[in-house]
């Protein structure tokens, strides 16, 4: 007896295209942008960045010293970053925590961290401490702690087993197999994630200048409420330079690591 052909398996795709195309019009019912012009939109925006005409660098040097110091903010909070979290992403790896609960705590931790905005972090210490470059950095720091806190958790938990355990069969104990095997095996994984976070907390330290966190973006607020435009232009050409200068720097030392 030959057996009948199977039903054609459902399929719910077009549920998902209409849920897809419902949640898109509420959005655009939320945000009103069926009220939106874009034409009169674009006329806006080119009025006034017809307006940074002619960049004025009177005031160079000073400009040059708080980017120094953004770049500092930057370098302080990525090394904090970088030491907190290599000392507790061990307890992140579910395979070398020694215990679920603290490989679950030290992980929620380490998600809240990275999911709090720097610029949330930044006005909580700005109350705390005062404006200044010291709110920068510890903003910085802790938002870097979480993303780099996951990130090499995440790539212990990929080393292969064997590894540890050809270091443990002659005697190592926990600590010796992390520094020879467990470290070593994820370097490219550290130094990728590191350079990553330094290149993002160079912009992210201008930003929060702001906010009142110290850098480069104090002056730069500054102008743009008093209307000096040709200061503002020749400060945003010191923060594109140094942008640049960075990503250069980072992008010949993975060369250099590949």
């Amino acid at each position: 007896m030959e057996r009948g052909i199977p039903p054609r398996p459902r399929s719910w795709l077009p549920l998902w295209l209409f849920g897809i195309l419902l949640l898109c019009g509420a959005i655009i019912w939320k945000l009103q942008l069926t009220q939106f012009n874009v034409q009169e939109a674009g006329q806006d925006f080119s009025e006034y960045v017809s307006r940074y005409k002619s960049p004025s660098f009177q005031n160079l040097p000073e400009y040059l010293g708080l980017m120094f110091q953004t770049v500092a903010i930057a370098l302080w909070g990525s090394s904090i970053a970088l030491v907190v979290a290599m000392s507790g992403c061990v307890l992140a790896a579910r395979n070398l925590s020694p215990h679920p609960a603290v490989y679950r705590i030290t992980r929620e931790i380490f998600s809240f961290l990275r999911a709090v905005p720097d610029l949330a972090f930044a006005v909580l210490f700005i109350m705390s401490f005062g404006i200044g470059p010291q709110a920068g950095v510890c903003a910085i720091s802790l938002h870097g702690i979480g993303f780099l806190g996951k990130s090499f958790a995440e790539s212990l938990e990929r080393v292969s087993p064997q590894t540890y355990q050809g270091l443990e069969s002659v005697g190592a104990h926990r600590w010796q197999t992390l520094v020879y095997a467990g470290f070593p095996s994820i370097q490219q994984d550290i130094v990728g994630a590191t350079l990553y976070t330094f290149d993002r907390n160079v912009r992210m330290a201008a930003v929060l200048g702001i906010v009142g966190a110290g850098g480069i973006g104090v002056p730069l607020k500054e102008a743009v409420d008093l209307f000096r435009y040709s200061d503002a232009f020749a400060i945003l050409i010191v923060i594109l330079g140094t942008l640049l200068a960075t990503e250069f720097m980072s992008d010949s030392i993975r060369r250099r690591l590949a």
